[in-house]
């Protein structure tokens, strides 16, 4: 029987520990996962998830809370009660101010006492093998991290760090994502992550460049091994794309021999922004209660991403249409997870079918697109079973100069 201490809310320094409980008659960890977390309560079970599957027998797991808004620290601590005992040490702590990704992570390896760091944020995750096979590439070599092959999933699908270690190519911009196992000795060799950015999003970028000038290097590991989920509320999207001058200038003061890509000004970029909406599929369905369901897929595309899609129902905003998610396909329940741009079925006023449906498409940018259309036109109310929506066109795309606030 494990031998375990658990304590809740006792204060730190500049943070408290909301959770923690160790199991001392365990062996020693493999490694330490540290997952870095802000108002990602809807992400957080995911991930945690997926480290309570890893087949490396011995872990540690360390979350730190930056100061979440939602209910993220409630979520994660509640997680850990359950599942705790799956490992040698888990604990919880949370800033008592919020102090940016670079601070938490820092944190998150100045609390580990592994030799090895898995980071990892919380709106990803890692498939079952990915701890051991990249420990097992660490003990096999000299590199001071390893990292593997990602899965892209979201709104976007794809591979990232998909490359060798190559120094040359590293200094023309960032092809390696935080997720990589990260020897604790080199984190503490090279001084942690930079904090002084002044704008987040190149912490892991600036991290390898500090191992390279120190004659380090990654290991990499060409399977895959985890999940980056690509979203429009996520740090790059947010905050990241619109400060990249300014970040690159940071860059270029610390570290020679850089070649900054060619990146056009913000304002620029934004203003020159390219919106395309299409509805593939437009119909209205009597229920045999006499209900009207309307039932809309498309897809909507955007040099710089969508931010959203909603339905407007004669005049009246009824919800927003969750772009790029996997819903279920009511057609086809054999298939209960079937991709689409966007997907939206609600059931509506049942007097009858409703006089203008409108398909609006946001973009990052700020510009806007949308389709309108109405029921065909029938003889009688009891005629067809269903009605098609005719919009104008189909297709509509919004581009060229749009000032951007």
């Amino acid at each position: 029987m494990d031998a375990t201490n658990a304590r809740e809310h006792e204060p730190i320094d500049d943070h408290e520990v909301v959770y923690e409980r160790r199991s001392h008659d365990r062996g020693d960890p493999a490694a330490t996962v540290i997952v870095t977390l802000y108002n990602y309560e809807k992400y957080i079970e995911e991930c945690l998830n997926s480290v309570y599957l890893q087949t490396a027998v011995e872990l540690d797991l360390i979350v730190v809370d930056d100061r979440s808004k939602d209910g993220s620290v409630d979520r994660a601590a509640a997680w850990m009660r359950s599942h705790g005992r799956r490992f040698r040490r888990v604990l919880l702590v949370r800033n008592r101010v919020n102090r940016g990704l670079a601070r938490a992570r820092n944190r998150a390896f100045e609390i580990a006492t592994t030799d090895y760091v898995f980071v990892l944020d919380a709106d990803n995750s890692i498939y079952p093998r990915c701890v051991a096979t990249l420990t097992d590439a660490l003990d096999r070599c000299n590199a001071s991290f390893a990292y593997c092959y990602l899965e892209k999933f979201g709104v976007e699908s794809g591979l990232l760090s998909d490359r060798p270690w190559d120094l040359d190519a590293l200094k023309s911009g960032n092809y390696i994502d935080a997720m990589a196992l990260v020897r604790r000795s080199t984190w503490r060799d090279i001084g942690g992550y930079s904090t002084d950015m002044g704008a987040m999003g190149f912490e892991d970028y600036e991290f390898w460049l500090k191992i390279a000038e120190r004659g380090g290097y990654g290991a990499h590991v060409p399977e895959i091994l985890a999940r980056y989920r690509v979203h429009f509320q996520s740090m790059l999207n947010t905050e990241t794309r619109r400060k990249e001058s300014l970040l690159w200038d940071y860059l270029e003061q610390k570290h020679r021999g850089l070649v900054r890509p060619v990146v056009e000004p913000e304002r620029r970029k934004y203003d020159s922004d390219r919106l395309t909406l299409v509805c593939d599929r437009s119909r209205l369905e009597r229920a045999e209660d006499g209900s009207i369901a309307i039932d809309l897929r498309g897809r909507a595309a955007a040099r710089f991403g969508v931010r959203r899609v909603e339905i407007h129902i004669d005049g009246k905003l009824y919800d927003i249409a969750r772009y790029g998610d996997r819903r279920p396909d009511p057609t086809d329940p054999y298939r209960p997870s079937a991709p689409c741009g966007f997907a939206y079925r609600l059931t509506i006023d049942p007097c009858g079918p409703p006089n203008e449906v409108v398909i609006r498409a946001i973009g990052l940018s700020g510009r806007s697109v949308e389709l309108r259309g109405r029921p065909a036109p029938i003889a009688r109310r009891d005629d067809l079973d269903a009605w098609t929506i005719a919009f104008e066109g189909g297709i509509v795309e919004s581009r060229g100069v749009q000032a951007v606030a």
